[in-house]
């Protein structure tokens, strides 16, 4: 071999070493690349992703975001209701001992300008009520709570001091005999009527029987229609309204129906003809009541047979369905009214005590009470027992009718009120 053949062979040899070199530099180049690129991968995955990554940040922002919003609406709504307050006179409801609102009332107080609401500050679901104006709530402790009755007092402007029972307890015969008084009834939900009991059976009355006379032979009068409606849209919508604590009894000064303790019951009344019937009467003398009087807000009528029925209904809630048990007051009222055969003052002891549930009196037994239900087409439906029979027999639930201009000693009647 030549020098010169070995020097071509040497050049090759070489060339090719320095080709496989820059080959392998290249592969290590490559992978570490790759490693590289991984972990900064996995460092922006973890920063974007990660417990403080920029999605669960930009997240955290917009929920703080929406959390501030919500608490400026809702602050922007209590500043925007107190401007509304401030205008308009207005509140919500505040309750007993809570501190009352411009629209809102408390125990003792008297609604005056319009009527307020009561808080009873329980946790009772039915715990307000409305009170008209010119009315004031009882500062009696046992009478005002409207799961148990609440009253309210028309004091006819006066002011009376220290007829708290827990104060004074001398002053609250004074208040019962000398103002009338109203019980609040709760009313959820539509007014409705139900079939009533006698001698321990449910009655088959209801279906002669129409809230006003309105038979196909014998249309109501446009007044009633209209009271009627109007009554009843007002319960409905008030959840409420006002029956009288007492049997009516009548003022001998002014003639007006009353409703106060103590007093000789007003018996011997027909139901009449109209409530424009001057003097006669007991449906002209229950609107004779507060109607046409700017001094009070409420309308004044004889009881009506849905009125009664919801009273019972919010006594025992089973008389809905008719499932009373066979001791409810509803079914059997011996021992819960007046049944000696000797005719009670309201709110006077019977032979067993004195008779009052829900701070009323005299619903079971004592005498019979007109109301505005009618029977078939012509009667006048009254409710109530009597003090001629038994509770058992006649119970507070049972109905009885007569015409309408008839009267008789064991028939007397009772005002409700509606806003």
């Amino acid at each position: 071999m030549n020098i010169k053949n070995l020097k071509n062979k040497v050049n090759k040899k070489a060339r090719n070493n320095i080709k496989n070199n820059k080959n392998g530099i290249t592969l290590i180049a490559l992978v570490v690349t790759i490693i590289v690129l991984i972990i900064l991968a996995g460092i922006s995955i973890s920063l974007v992703l990660g417990n403080n990554g920029i999605i669960t940040k930009a997240r955290d922002a917009r929920e703080n975001f929406m959390k501030a919003a919500d608490e400026e609406g809702t602050k922007l709504n209590e500043l925007y209701a107190e401007m509304n307050e401030k205008i308009s006179g207005t509140s919500n409801p505040g309750g007993s001992g809570g501190g009352a609102g411009e629209n809102t009332i408390i125990a003792g107080e008297t609604a005056t300008g319009t009527n307020k609401t009561y808080n009873d500050g329980t946790n009772n679901e039915n715990n307000t009520a409305i009170i008209p104006k010119g009315f004031t709530v009882s500062e009696i402790s046992t009478e005002q709570t409207i799961s148990t009755g609440l009253v309210i007092y028309d004091l006819e402007g006066n002011t009376v001091s220290d007829w708290n029972a827990d104060t004074n307890s001398n002053n609250i015969p004074d208040v019962q005999e000398n103002y009338n008084q109203y019980v609040w009834v709760p009313v959820i939900g539509s007014l409705e009527r139900y079939d009533g009991y006698s001698n321990g059976s449910k009655q088959s009355m209801l279906s002669y029987c129409s809230e006003r006379l309105n038979y196909s032979s014998t249309t109501a009068a446009s007044w009633e229609i209209a009271e009627h409606t109007a009554m009843k849209n007002s319960v409905e919508s008030n959840h409420g309204f006002y029956i009288a604590r007492y049997e009516a009894s009548k003022n001998t000064s002014t003639n007006k129906a009353e409703s106060k303790k103590g007093k000789a019951v007003w018996n011997n009344i027909a139901w009449g003809t109209s409530m424009t019937e001057i003097g006669t009467g007991a449906v002209y003398n229950a609107e004779q009541v507060y109607n046409n009087n700017s001094n009070y807000n409420v309308t004044s009528t004889l009881i009506y047979g849905s009125e009664w029925d919801a009273v019972l209904a919010w006594i025992d809630p089973k008389y809905k369905t008719g499932t009373c048990e066979s001791t409810s007051f509803i079914v059997n009222s011996t021992g819960s009214g007046n049944y000696s055969d000797t005719r009670a003052e309201k709110g006077s002891p019977g032979s067993t005590g004195i008779f009052d549930v829900k701070n009323i009196y005299d619903m079971a037994g004592n005498v019979y009470e007109w109301t505005m239900e009618a029977y078939d087409t012509y009667d006048r439906v009254f409710r109530g027992g009597c003090y001629i029979s038994t509770g058992s027999a006649i119970p507070v639930s049972r109905r009885g009718d007569s015409g309408p201009t008839i009267s008789d000693g064991r028939v007397g009647f009772r005002v409700a009120l509606y806003l």
